[in-house]
């Protein structure tokens, strides 16, 4: 028996999912596009930063690099090497700003670096739509416009419930350009429709949980936001301020972690906050991986001035928020499967993306038989602009990021620029351009070339790369070689748009503002 449903719900629902996917289809391909690279974020970071590319000196104290840094807020963060690669660092809020800094601590030179390479954190936040000068702002919105892409996925499972099997195979490229983007649309949408409404739903959920705990601390906790906190478990990183007392010396980092390890031995400590830093009552919080816990972060909260356990907080004694929030992170941020479930997931993001495009296709085609517009032609340009610049401004900010040097200090900023400016130079010249072909072919063309070149650009910076002459670095080598596959296929999908334009006759049915050619 096949589901169907009645002519008057099949409408409803079917202005549901392509008013929901048109009003949030740009912007959450955007997220989508950068949501695909941070799934390698971790090799990206060892990729662009040299000091990351070397293995950490064996046998120092936690507390020797930590010592570097003279002068520290009362609260900061404190970082070790990951997987033993690079560097300790330490990071802290700028005083009443939503700012963030890091700084490398190098024990061989005894000094600070600033951190001086974030390509791959802009790409981090902008998935998110988060920027320190807008704060929550754009995440929030960003949480509402993922909802209301869940919705189109939601309704667009509903109208096609009956038909979902047969859509998955059906593709007729040799059919009218209506049929071809339906079809695209279709098995896109259904092949990667779990990771579609798994990322849609957590994505919602995460940048959304900042703003449900402060509307919740009201009217659920009487305005008690500590017993909010203690609630939501994992969902808040930080507690309420509170006053730490008199200054007061505390025990060595070494000391304190022995400590939080005597009281939870499973925890692989990863990190540690600092709050009222040397101050009679300030605190540590050991945090990291608890050993044999699905995503199963961990933290032991030690008092700093003489190692008694205040907090200790698992998988074993959260909330049922703090576990369902441990569950959506861990879901969304892919802390599982290793390299094989990020690949696949990579692929299922671009289907994603190539779901969303489609859709907005469709509605053109369908709008435009009916009665040409204006709007209609903007839409088109515009989905050509964002569609392409997406690609092409990441291209650019890892570009421009190898040929600056490492340690000019304006380079973080630069790089940012580039990001903004190659995006809305491609949406510029998509809006003044009448071929959105020709903005497709071009963009994603000159997009591919730069990537393919970013390898010998990264010799500029570090030799561990596929073509250096030193010793390969395996993240570094992998990255490139990412790269090289990312190229070849954006070269190959401009120079198929290209040539599939070139042979259509003068007579086409639709201008080509309005008619997307198929790459396939």
């Amino acid at each position: 028996m096949r589901l169907k449903l009645s002519a008057f719900a099949f409408k409803r629902f079917w202005d549901v999912h392509a008013w929901s996917g048109v009003v949030t289809s740009l912007v959450v391909y955007f997220m989508f596009v950068l949501g695909a690279v941070v799934l390698f974020y971790e090799p990206l970071t060892i990729w662009e930063e040299p000091l990351k590319q070397k293995p950490m000196p064996v046998g120092i104290s936690l507390q020797a690099p930590l010592d570097l840094a003279k002068t520290l807020p009362d609260e900061f963060y404190y970082y070790l090497p990951k997987d033993g690669r690079g560097p300790h660092k330490i990071a802290f809020y700028l005083p009443d700003t939503t700012s963030w800094r890091m700084w490398w601590l190098d024990l061989e030179q005894q000094r600070l670096i600033p951190q001086r390479e974030l390509a791959a954190a802009y790409v981090y936040d902008l998935h998110y739509l988060w920027h320190e000068v807008t704060g929550y702002a754009l995440q929030y919105g960003a949480g509402v416009l993922v909802f209301g892409f869940l919705l189109a996925i939601v309704t667009g499972v509903l109208i096609h419930l009956k038909d979902l099997i047969p859509q998955l195979n059906q593709f007729r490229p040799e059919r009218s350009r209506r049929v071809v983007w339906s079809d695209l649309h279709k098995v896109t949408g259904v092949l990667g429709l779990p990771f579609q409404l798994v990322y849609a739903l957590t994505g919602t959920l995460m940048a959304l949980a900042p703003l449900l705990f402060q509307i919740s601390v009201g009217p659920v906790f009487g305005g008690d936001e500590l017993s909010a906190v203690k609630t939501a478990g994992a969902l808040i990183d930080d507690p309420p301020p509170r006053n730490y007392g008199q200054p007061a010396q505390p025990l060595t980092l070494d000391v304190l972690t022995a400590k939080a390890l005597e009281r939870e031995p499973r925890l692989m400590p990863e990190s540690f906050v600092f709050r009222g830093f040397r101050r009679e009552l300030g605190t540590v919080d050991v945090r990291g991986p608890v050993a044999g816990v699905p995503f199963g972060d961990g933290v032991v909260r030690v008092r700093a001035v003489d190692g008694v356990v205040e907090l200790v907080q698992t998988p074993d004694n959260e909330s049922a928020v703090g576990k369902a929030a441990r569950w959506i992170h861990g879901l969304h941020t892919v802390e599982y499967g290793g390299l094989a479930a990020r690949l696949l997931l990579f692929c299922l993001a671009v289907s994603g993306c190539l779901a969303i495009l489609t859709g907005n296709w469709v509605w053109l085609e369908r709008r435009h038989a009916r009665a040409p517009s204006r709007e209609n032609l903007f839409l088109a340009r515009l989905t050509a602009g964002v569609g392409s610049s997406a690609v092409f401004s990441l291209a650019m900010m890892f570009m421009v990021s190898r040929l600056m040097p490492l340690d000019w200090a304006p380079r973080t900023r630069v790089e940012e620029l580039t990001l903004v400016i190659g995006f809305a130079g491609c949406v510029a010249f998509a809006l003044l351009t009448r071929d959105s072909t020709r903005v497709w072919w071009t963009v994603l063309g000159t997009a591919g070339a730069m990537v393919l070149t970013l390898p010998l650009a990264a010799l500029h910076h570090s030799q561990a790369g596929l073509i250096g002459s030193g010793h390969g670095e395996p993240h570094v080598v992998g990255v490139e070689i990412g790269f090289l596959c990312i190229g070849s296929a954006l070269v190959g999908a401009a120079l198929s748009i290209r040539a599939r334009a070139r042979s259509r006759t003068a007579r086409d049915s639709m201008p080509a503002d309005l008619s997307p050619r198929p790459v396939s």
